[in-house]
């Protein structure tokens, strides 16, 4: 089936979920060489330069305050132009950052090569393909977004591949295949991927025009919600905008913290590092329930109550992981059971979240600028996390201060709820819906 052709068919499969699984793919290939895979170079390159862990760690944070910076301007590009070519764009940039990283000589080189991949990371990658998902669905959004965020829970399997490859050619040459291999794959995913179902004649989840007049029929037993479609300047004026980005904060802490210093930390206290890249896998395998089922959960509870659930979790696996050691199996197994599976929940949920609060006009806008909240406290935890091991020996009391954020987010959880959209706004979204469907303009 042509892709630039999509014809309003009820027939056959809807092609929200070509997006889906582009974006799954894509998630595994990121989540074995970045978001889990790149702990595994931490120490290398910080022993070949002498380098402290503070001084490592702050490439990290240059690397959330310029993503975080940059987020509002891609959510408004990625609104207005479509998810396709930025990630033609952002993907051979993240190509580029790793072949630069591959041959720094100094700390300097080592920051700005974190910054050309943090500029091709906001533009080709994660945030991108959450909009184009967001877009095409409404009813299954929670299904949807478990399934991508499956893909990053499948990618610890392909962390003991990248110790391999460390292993075999040293980290600068793992780099530069790994720069390739990020053309490789995601080219042909990126070219999957589609701003808006309306564009091609569909109403989001494949629904036809018609299928808006019969709620129940299209449903399929799926709970429907109304869809109120804020824009960015209503949302910012709601309470549930600043909250939801305070718990985003949170789970910004306690995700950027553990995964730039996991293999680090391990080694520290006294795993080897085989085993410590062994655990990590296994963590990620473990997430697979937080991210199916707390995930697909928010297709039928409100999102803020599986967020309760999920930061629950974590506090308790973050004071297992805080006294873990490799004597101790109990601890290694709560860690296991417990954390893994409500930070795998944290990422279907956050974008759901988003998406059944704010809708789809403005999604990459609203997501973008939560981003100027959420980038402040994920940009100093790896740094923290750092500086506590240089200054006391030690990763625990930062591992029990993020225990401690993870409890008192429940609460705050429980009052991010639903906000109202105003009644002349939705006049105006009644307005704008009919003549979307209306009239069915191609585009990206």
């Amino acid at each position: 089936m042509p892709i630039d052709t999509v014809a309003p068919k009820k027939k056959g499969i809807f092609y929200g979920w070509y997006i889906v699984i582009g974006a799954f793919i894509l998630n595994i290939w990121n989540g074995s060489v970045w978001i889990y895979g790149f702990t595994a170079f931490f120490n290398p390159i910080r022993t070949q330069f002498n380098w402290t862990y503070t001084q490592t760690s702050l490439a990290f944070s240059f690397q959330r305050l310029e993503t975080g910076l940059a987020a509002p301007v891609i959510g408004f590009m990625v609104d207005r132009l479509g998810p396709r070519k930025l990630m033609l764009i952002g993907l051979p940039i993240i190509a580029i950052g790793n072949i630069l990283l591959s041959t720094i000589s100094d700390l300097g080189m080592f920051y700005a090569a974190f910054m050309v991949i943090a500029i091709g990371q906001s533009m080709g990658s994660f945030a991108i393909t959450t909009v184009a998902v967001n877009n095409w669905f409404r009813r299954r959004r929670g299904l949807a977004f478990s399934i991508i965020a499956v893909g990053i829970g499948l990618s610890g399997i392909g962390v003991p591949l990248v110790v391999m490859l460390l292993d075999w050619g040293g980290w600068r040459t793992a780099l530069l295949i790994i720069g390739i291999g990020w053309l490789v794959v995601g080219l042909p995913v990126a070219s999957l991927m589609r701003q808006r179902p309306e564009q091609y004649g569909y109403l989001p989840d494949g629904d036809s025009p018609g299928d808006a007049a019969q709620p129940a029929k299209a449903a399929e037993r799926v709970p429907i919600r109304q869809e109120y479609n804020f824009t960015w300047r209503e949302a910012i004026r709601t309470r549930a905008f600043y909250f939801a980005g305070l718990i985003g904060s949170t789970q910004a802490v306690v995700m950027g913290a553990v995964f730039v210093h996991e293999i680090p930390y391990l080694e520290s206290i006294g795993f080897a590092t085989g085993t410590a890249a062994f655990i990590l896998s296994a963590m990620t395998l473990s997430s697979l329930i937080g991210r199916v089922g707390l995930g697909a959960l928010t297709d039928w509870v409100e999102p803020h109550f599986v967020y309760m659930m999920l930061f629950a979790l974590e506090g308790v696996g973050l004071l297992a992981y805080s006294y873990m050691s490799p004597g101790n199996l109990f601890l290694i197994i709560l860690f296991l059971s417990t954390f893994p599976i409500g930070y795998g929940a944290s990422t279907p949920v956050r974008p759901s979240l988003l998406g059944n609060y704010f809708g789809r006009r403005s999604f990459g806008a609203i997501q973008g600028l939560q981003a100027l909240i959420t980038m402040w406290p994920g940009m100093v935890a790896p740094l923290f996390a750092g500086w506590m091991y240089d200054t006391v020996g030690s990763y625990q009391v930062a591992w029990l201060v993020f225990a401690v954020m993870a409890f008192a987010s429940i609460p705050l959880a429980f009052l991010t709820t639903r906000p109202q959209l105003p009644a002349h706004a939705r006049v105006k979204q009644a307005e704008r819906v009919a003549q979307a469907v209306g009239g069915n303009a191609g585009g990206d």
